[in-house]
């Protein structure tokens, strides 16, 4: 029996493999199960969407998020580095055009719509209702697979304009704007904010009249990434009264994009900022109107839907995002994991305590059974005070080779008393 042993080197054996079960499962759920969220985050933007970026970028350092600008180029630039894990550069979040989003994207999550970009038309032709009046001339949009060229071609097939007698011009928006001046343009179609130069530009120009189109309904059943609205008289510049007359016109939503991947308490947080960022009224937006899930013309991500019912963890409500994170980790992850480890822990000498008290009740009941036949054998068999003195002897020897730790000495000593006592019996009994 080696117990003793087995005792000596309970911490080797028993103690060190039970903490470092349960530190590697605290590893484990800190890592893959409840990981705490990243303290940096890249969003990446266009020029004109600085502004936006910077206020994003205070309010996440408040929350102790760090986070990174990352400046693209052209109309998708942003989306073409949240989608690309390996693009350069790339990016966990950005701000995107419902526009680009086409079949056969890299998969993004939206964290919804946060404003709404117009789709502006420029025109030379005061009355002009829609691009379907148009049976000839130049329509300028900026280069590239722009929102704006995108957005034309829609309009164009939804007022059924015959494309062989309009001739499509691209170029860059400051240069549309003026050859748009200068006459060589009949209309300019441009998405864009109405803080952007060409757009302020154009709108200021007594000889350009902006286009309000008509059966906008219409549009949106045909494509649902355009959504109608109207801007009311004045509402760009009062004094200037621009517009000059409410106007129908149709948008496009931005949306802000992240990774599927970003962790679900970095998004809540990101859904916090938005909220304070667009939440309060515009030029073309109400109170409350953004962000919204309804407005996305990507993928909603599963936190999005959540948020807007109102739902996030409890300790979020009471507790600021880090100290919600970390007491997130040490409630569900830490103290059961400590529970466990402190029972098994204690559980340790109880399993000697057990194993210790099995093997001395064996013996006990073996000394048990020789005493009964030790009353029998001095009655009726004392032939058998023999054979009955081996058995004490071989028990005692297995008593004594008995390897118990010291705690249990007392108990030991007791047992060997017991059996000194019972071969005295046997010893009287022989000498009759």
């Amino acid at each position: 029996m080696k117990l003793n042993a087995v005792f000596r080197q309970r911490w080797w054996l028993l103690y060190i493999p039970i903490l470092a079960t349960a530190c590697l499962l605290f590893w484990l759920c800190a890592t893959l199960w409840t990981p705490l969220p990243p303290t940096r985050l890249s969003l990446a933007v266009n020029e004109e969407d600085v502004e936006i970026a910077l206020k994003y970028r205070q309010r996440l350092e408040q929350r102790g998020i760090q986070m990174r600008l990352v400046k693209t180029s052209g109309d998708s630039g942003a989306l073409q580095a949240v989608a690309a894990r390996n693009a350069d550069p790339a990016a966990d979040a950005g701000f995107a055009l419902g526009l680009l989003n086409t079949p056969g994207d890299a998969p993004v999550y939206s964290l919804g719509a946060v404003e709404r970009q117009p789709v502006w038309i420029f025109s030379r032709q005061a009355g002009l209702n829609n691009l379907g009046q148009m049976h000839s001339g130049t329509i300028g949009v900026p280069s590239g697979d722009s929102p704006a060229h995108r957005a034309m071609g829609i309009l164009l097939r939804h007022y059924q304009t015959a494309l062989q007698g309009v001739q499509i011009r691209r170029e860059d928006p400051s240069k549309l704007a003026r050859l748009l001046l200068d006459g060589q343009l009949d209309v300019v179609v441009l998405v864009n904010k109405p803080t952007q130069d060409t757009v302020r530009l154009l709108m200021q120009k007594s000889a350009v009249h902006m286009v309000g189109l008509d059966r906008v309904g219409s549009i949106q059943a045909r494509d649902a990434r355009l959504r109608p609205f109207v801007l009311p008289q004045g509402a760009i510049e009062y004094r200037g009264d621009i517009p000059s007359r409410d106007l129908t016109l149709v948008a496009s939503h931005l949306n802000l994009v992240i990774r599927p991947d970003m962790h679900p308490a970095l998004q809540r947080a990101l859904l916090d900022v938005a909220m304070e960022v667009h939440e309060a009224p515009g030029v073309l937006r109400r109170q409350g109107e953004f962000p919204a899930l309804r407005g996305t013309d990507f993928t909603p991500s599963p936190q999005l839907r959540a948020y807007m019912l109102g739902q996030r963890p409890w300790m979020e409500l009471i507790l600021t995002y880090w100290w919600a994170q970390l007491a997130q980790l040490l409630l569900y992850a830490a103290l059961p994991i400590l529970l466990v480890t402190l029972l098994l822990l204690a559980w340790v000498p109880g399993l000697f305590e057990w194993r210790i008290n099995a093997v001395l009740q064996n013996y006990y009941g073996e000394l048990k059974f020789l005493e009964k036949d030790i009353e029998t054998a001095m009655v009726t068999r004392p032939i058998v005070v023999r054979q009955l003195m081996k058995e004490i002897d071989g028990l005692e020897q297995k008593v004594a080779d008995l390897d118990l730790p010291n705690e249990y000495g007392g108990r030991w000593y007791t047992l060997r008393s017991h059996l000194a006592q019972a071969r005295a019996r046997l010893l009287e009994l022989r000498a009759r």
